[in-house]
């Protein structure tokens, strides 16, 4: 390089460093002498010669004398913790050090070195992006969910984004390409305000510094691990507030602060579709081929991968080439690799290896080993436990402690639902992905026997499974409890403990199973999981020759096909169970399920209540539990109204007096189904030609009764709630019609509130035959309009 161009980078040094001292002035308030002394006093650091010392003179003649090779980099450096120092607006030092660092690389040719730490608090979002910066930001996907979030929130004046997010976690880095997007074009991107809290301890002077940065257009700021107890002074400042987390925890609700949890993109199959396409185009097509034949398997397969991913960036991509290499390389099924663990195959390990370097290592070293044992036993049970089963898994007494080092170092979600209880988060969450990566360094621990550790806390798991069900707090599963209802997390814990009894030990695994029944036959949502682990059961029953479980278990999945009204399908498995018993000459008398199956059976589908009522008659009592005599006594009484084709009024009312007195019984279920059949008939002979009051507020009362027995009841019953509803729809509707023709001037409130009733009713019906079902109970609605109609038109004619 020619003296001349060394002289005209050196002075170039020099005028940005003085236009740099010029916008600090302004800001500070300082004059330039001051400023200089300061930066001078950076550069010579620990230096002790007083002539080797650079005076601030020196530099503040840069501008007319310029920057030497050997001060440039030094000269920097000190600007910039200067800067740090004193809180001076970020944008001003990312357009400098953008600037200087390029004429300074020209002159010294080479990259400059900078050795200040608090750098990428700084800068570390403003800069000019490489060609190679701009492909792999291309290819982040901000989902469209938080991309709509957060165009709303930047329309909002004086605006503060609070990110609980890893540096590297699926939220943190979206919310980076959104801010990116902002700025397409332009060659140097600047995102001004972003405050690592992680990187830097909140101070007196950084909350000075937040005050004047929520003058500007917002302020970011990241706190990744631990908490932040600063949202008064946020809310003091009167910013718009948005928290974007993986969980509520640590949040503090009084901030008046609009939250978004967020979870990794958990929560976002079309975003791990768009990365998947981005990341690993070749495996992307295998599964979103558009073959019929092949539609649904990849379509699950695609599902399996999600969770598998969890959606976080990185883990796509490297999972996704992971798959590829085994479908493609090794010529392994699509179905066989998402049905083995990926982390035990042996290209796994490196992949999983990789993850947990980036994604986890740091988080497991800030934990205790304590904390680490929870989590362990945990991950070897499944994604989602109840906090009374995660202690009661390490012989623990719940620690406040312990679970604040998990929810604050990102490991575990709280939530779950409770019904009927104030308790506002009764579980725990890990990511499938945080699982999975938990299993794998435990299977590389060589302090740890993993195959004792697993038979260890399954055992314990079974344990606290099997005293759950000799009491009522297995009742708790369907309260939320015990786990998370809306992630199908009792069906986590339950099958990967009937897996383990499965393959370790059959008679626990067909006992438990039997013992699970009452809590699964009236489930609401998707009974495919129960069918699966009563099918399940059938095919080990049949292999091990235990004909009682055999019939136990033909009359479980008999019973959902009837209860979710899979008619032809109930019909079908009926026969088939009925071929199998005169096949192999099985006693019925066996399984006490079986038998009343068949009753279920001839009531509901065939509606052969004579041949109901025979079985029945047939039935030993002394074979029956309390819950199946009570549910016996029942079916029989059904049978004898249907056969007398005619209502006794007499009894009715006797039936209704002890319905209502009742006290605590023992089988809510089955006093529900008394007190919907009560409340039909009440309505029925109301509309056949009494149309007295008396049956219409029978009605009312039983079904508050109900309501009462619904709230008490141990799991959803969405049948039994949808009846209720429909019951009350009826009631509303005849009392609409006969203040219609009354001449009551109807309040707006309560016009058509059967229609409300209706709609309950119609959310809550989870069986197969809606549209029908629907009809039907259309059809009976408009039918009572028709019969009020009618007994008002004879009474005027009369």
């Amino acid at each position: 390089m020619r003296k001349r161009e060394k002289e005209n980078l050196r002075i170039q040094l020099g005028e940005r460093f003085y236009d740099y001292v010029e916008k600090c002035r302004e800001f500070l308030g300082w004059n330039q002498k001051k400023i200089c002394e300061e930066i001078a006093n950076s550069m010579n650091g620990e230096e002790t010669d007083s002539r080797k010392k650079i005076k601030a003179n020196t530099i503040y003649q840069y501008k007319q004398k310029g920057v030497s090779g050997k001060q440039a980099e030094n000269l920097l450096n000190a600007c910039i913790e200067f800067h740090i120092t004193y809180h001076v607006p970020r944008i001003e030092l990312s357009q400098f050090v953008t600037e200087y660092k390029e004429i300074a690389r020209k002159l010294l040719k080479r990259e400059v070195n900078i050795n200040t730490s608090g750098l990428p608090y700084v800068v570390e979002y403003s800069h000019e992006l490489s060609e190679e910066e701009k492909e792999e930001w291309d290819r982040v996907v901000c989902p469209d969910k938080l991309r709509k979030k957060l165009d709303d929130f930047f329309k909002k004046e004086s605006k503060c984004m609070i990110i609980q997010g890893t540096r590297k976690s699926g939220i943190t880095v979206s919310v980076e390409k959104y801010l990116l997007d902002k700025q397409k074009g332009q060659e140097t991107i600047i995102i001004p305000y972003i405050y690592d809290i992680e990187q830097m301890e909140y101070s007196d002077t950084m909350e000075q510094q937040l005050r004047k940065d929520l003058q500007g257009d917002y302020v970011v700021i990241r706190i990744g691990y631990g908490k932040f107890d600063h949202y008064d002074f946020l809310k003091n400042a009167k910013a718009k507030i948005l928290i974007l987390s993986h969980s509520m925890a640590g949040i503090d609700a009084s901030a008046e602060a609009e939250t978004l949890v967020f979870n990794d993109l958990t929560n976002n199959m079309q975003c791990t579709r768009q990365m998947l396409e981005e990341y690993v185009p070749e495996l992307d097509k295998i599964l979103n081929k558009e073959n019929s034949e092949t539609k649904e398997t990849m379509e699950i397969a695609l599902n399996k991968f999600h969770n598998i991913t969890g959606g976080i960036p990185i883990a796509v991509k490297k999972i996704g080439e992971l798959i590829w290499k085994l479908y493609h390389v090794d010529g392994i099924g699509m179905e066989q690799i998402l049905k083995e663990t990926l982390w035990k195959n042996e290209k796994g390990k490196e992949t999983y290896q990789y993850l947990w370097n980036e994604l986890m290592e740091d988080m497991w070293n800030r934990i205790g080993e304590t904390e680490r044992k929870v989590l362990e036993r945990i991950a070897c049970i499944a994604t989602s436990v109840s906090k009374k089963m995660m202690w009661s898994l390490n012989n623990m007494n719940p620690d406040g402690n312990i679970m604040d080092n998990m929810l604050h170092n990102l490991f575990l979600m709280e939530g779950g639902k409770s019904r009927n209880s104030d308790a506002p988060y009764p579980g725990v969450r890990l990511f499938p992905l945080m699982r999975n990566l938990i299993l794998y360094k435990l299977s590389t621990d060589v302090a740890i026997d993993e195959e004792k550790f697993y038979k260890e806390t399954m055992e314990r798991a079974i344990r606290y499974l099997e005293e759950a069900l000799d009491s009522n707090e297995m009742a708790g599963i369907y309260k939320g409890k015990m786990c998370f209802l809306d992630r199908e997390g009792e069906f986590q814990v339950v099958k990967s403990i009937l897996e383990f009894c499965c393959e370790h030990n059959i008679e626990k695994y067909m006992m438990l199973t039997m013992k699970l029944e009452p809590y699964f036959s009236l489930r609401g949502k998707d009974g495919k999981y129960v069918r699966e682990i009563y099918e399940n059961r059938l095919k080990v029953a049949r292999d091990n020759n235990f004909n009682r479980d055999v019939l136990t278990s033909y009359g479980y999945i008999i019973n959902q096909r009837i209860l979710r009204g899979e008619n032809n399908l109930a019909e079908n498995d009926f026969h088939v169970s009925l071929a199998y018993v005169n096949r192999y000459k099985l006693k019925e008398v066996l399984s006490p399920a079986y038998l009343l199956m068949k009753v279920k059976y001839n009531i509901y589908i065939g509606q052969d209540y004579g041949m109901a009522e025979k079985i029945l008659q047939q039935i030993p009592k002394v074979i029956l539990s309390n819950l199946q005599k009570a549910e016996a006594e029942f079916y029989s009484w059904i049978c004898q109204w249907k056969l007398s084709q005619e209502i006794d009024i007499e009894k009715l009312k006797n039936k209704i007096d002890i319905y209502l007195t009742e006290g605590d019984v023992d089988n809510n279920i089955i006093e529900i189904q008394y007190g919907l059949v009560l409340a039909e008939l009440c309505i029925e002979q109301y509309l056949k030609d009494t149309h007295t009051d008396a049956e219409l507020g029978a009605a009312e009362s039983v079904l508050r009764k109900v309501e009462d027995y619904i709230n008490a009841c141990r799991y959803p019953v969405a049948f039994q709630q949808s009846c209720y509803y429909f019951n009350r729809a009826c009631i509303a509707k005849i009392q609409e019609e006969e203040r219609k023709f009354n001449g009551v001037c109807i309040a707006e409130i309560q016009k058509e509130e059967w229609r409300l009733f209706m709609n309950k009713a119609q959310r809550a019906y989870n069986r197969t035959d809606r549209g029908i079902w629907k009809k039907q109970k259309e059809e009976y609605l408009n039918n009572i309009e028709k019969i009020i109609g009618e007994k008002w038109k004879n009474m005027g004619n009369n």
